[in-house]
């Protein structure tokens, strides 16, 4: 529960500092006092979002801080997973600075707003006059419902399989989606790859290879004509080289002894002839070797036409690049293939986690059916409390066809105030102060299903006065007996019913108005009751009522 508020530096407010007690406190104050200023500094606290129109005083911080007593309310889980200082006085504050930048802080350690509204939800339920609307909205009702059927741990059960179901079918359809774009070119890259694979490539430079061979063999009767001639000239002719040099090297042998210089030059001529014979044994081998094989020229030409065409059509440089190419395309089909597979599993697990959110779903709608019935009746007698005899609360389930973050269905609640009439959805027919008792009767059943510290109306009690404001005054102080109950109202019956009364008001004594707010003793209570009851002038009659209403 809120044990301690101070306020710094906010609209109206220069500085506040007080405590508050469990029970039903009733905050009261004239209209302007600045009631809904305390409700936006306390919001600041729970994580809403603020600017720096807050600041009273534009040039220093604002600065929130609260006080919470949570040992009773098992949140120390909260605080593991989100790496806090669990402390069973727990303290949360928010300073927002001139240029505007808000900084939060759980127990001194610093935090994001997202963290800090995340606590803020289970500390403190601020029902403020717009909320009243909520009741309209069908997820609101379901809301309710659902926390007074006690659904909280199968709801997370449900939705955390709803998650894990949406997350997969996501999956499925985008892979599903990539699929039928890859199964357009399957085809052309089908046949791609099988003309790929038809022309059984070889690699390692096959069309140098082929136009190197083809070069010789275009011009094969060219060279052999002149290798043979190479071979005459060099052996077989009259005066042939190898024949001429061998009879250079024998002159030159015979007069070698008798000079240096000559000897060195026939060891060179006889270096020149055994080079000369190796040369002519090598031409010799190719002329033999090089045929005339139009067969094996035809053949080869369709291969280069062949490879030659390729590379054009796929814009490439070299037979190996096709060979790179027919790798990447079966590569691709394959992923094609594999992606289908993929397909057919996850197809699968799709529908098992479709079937086990299902159940949960059910099992949900079931939870909810079996409540239905005693949650209309005791909405029933709560209304026949606050004035309303006739009536009538009917909650319907709608059952939707796909599931939903919250189950299969939706949840209508339809309403009745009058004997006879037929109920019809809340939205088309409840007036201000039918919603507000409404809102006041669905809180009070849900406050003791769930493990909330604190709840503030603000001015729930909108459209009731005399007897009907007494039971809705008895309402939220039999809720105060299980959680902190603060009511904001200006009806005087409401307000005599809290364990202690704060009084809002503004002081214009200062350079500035300023919002104050004190805590009334028993006298105060009597004359502020007073002048709620009679006006300015407070009359004997009035006082009297206001001591009847304490019961002074």
């Amino acid at each position: 529960m809120l044990s301690h508020l101070s306020i710094k530096n906010y609209a109206l407010i220069q500085e506040l500092s007080i405590s508050f007690d469990s029970g039903f406190t009733s905050i009261t104050g004239e209209t302007g006092a600045g009631k809904s200023i305390l409700l936006g500094a306390l919001s600041l606290i729970l994580g809403e979002r603020a600017d720096t129109q807050v600041l009273q005083d534009a040039n220093q911080k604002c600065v929130v801080e609260g006080e919470f007593a949570i040992a009773k309310y098992s949140l120390e889980i909260f605080f593991e997973q989100n790496d806090l200082d669990y402390l069973p006085q727990t303290v949360i504050r928010r300073e927002i600075n001139p240029a505007g930048r808000s900084r939060a802080f759980i127990n001194d350690t610093p935090v994001t707003l997202s963290q800090l509204k995340a606590l803020g939800g289970q500390l403190v339920d601020v029902h403020s006059q717009h909320q009243t609307l909520l009741l309209n909205q069908q997820s609101f009702q379901l809301k309710a419902v659902d926390a007074f059927c006690g659904n909280t741990r199968l709801l997370t059960d449900y939705q955390n399989a709803f998650d894990k179901w949406k997350e997969k079918k996501t999956l499925f359809t985008q892979l599903q989606s990539q699929e039928l774009s890859q199964q357009a070119d399957l085809d052309y890259k089908q046949y791609l790859l099988n003309e790929l694979a038809e022309a059984n490539l070889q690699g390692d430079g096959e069309l140098d290879n082929l136009e190197e061979e083809l070069k010789l063999l275009e011009n094969s009767e060219e060279i052999q004509q002149k290798l043979q001639g190479a071979v005459h000239l060099s052996d077989r002719s009259e005066f042939a080289i190898v024949a001429q040099l061998q009879e250079l090297k024998s002159l030159l042998n015979s007069v070698a002894p008798h000079h240096d210089k000559i000897r060195v030059l026939a060891d060179r001529v006889e270096s020149t002839y055994i080079e000369l014979k190796d040369v002519v044994a090598e031409i010799e081998y190719l002329s033999e070797g090089i045929a005339h094989d139009p067969q094996r020229l035809n053949l080869l030409n369709e291969r280069a036409s062949l490879l030659n065409r390729l590379l054009q059509k796929h814009s490439l440089l070299s037979s190996d690049q096709l060979v790179e190419l027919q790798i990447v395309l079966e590569t691709e089909l394959s992923g094609i293939q594999s992606l289908g597979e993929q397909l057919l599993v996850l197809k699968e697990e799709v529908a098992v986690a479709h079937q086990k959110a299902s159940v949960l779903a059910q099992e949900l709608s079931k939870n909810r059916s079996n409540s239905i019935p005693n949650i209309e009746k005791k909405i029933a007698q709560l209304l026949a409390e606050l004035g309303m005899p006739f009536a009538k609360v009917q909650i319907n389930q709608h059952p939707t066809e796909e599931l939903r973050a919250q189950g299969n269905e939706e949840i209508v609640f339809y309403f009745s105030a009058n004997k006879g009439a037929a109920p019809q959805e809340i939205a088309r027919i409840a007036s201000g102060g039918e919603l507000s008792r409404l809102m006041l009767c669905i809180k009070y059943l849900i406050a003791n299903k769930t493990n909330l510290p604190s709840i503030i109306f603000d001015e729930i009690d909108t459209g009731v006065s005399g007897e009907i404001a007494h039971k809705m005054g008895e309402l939220m102080q039999q809720m105060a007996q299980n959680m902190q109950v603060m009511g904001i109202t200006h009806l005087p019956q409401v307000a005599a019913k809290g364990n202690a009364q704060l009084l809002v008001k503004k002081d214009s004594s200062g350079e500035k108005t300023q919002t104050t707010l004190c805590v009334l003793n028993k006298e105060e209570r009597i004359q502020e009751l007073a002048k709620m009851l009679s006006g300015k002038e407070v009359t004997d009659t009035a006082l009297s009522n206001a001591q009847e209403l304490l019961g002074a």
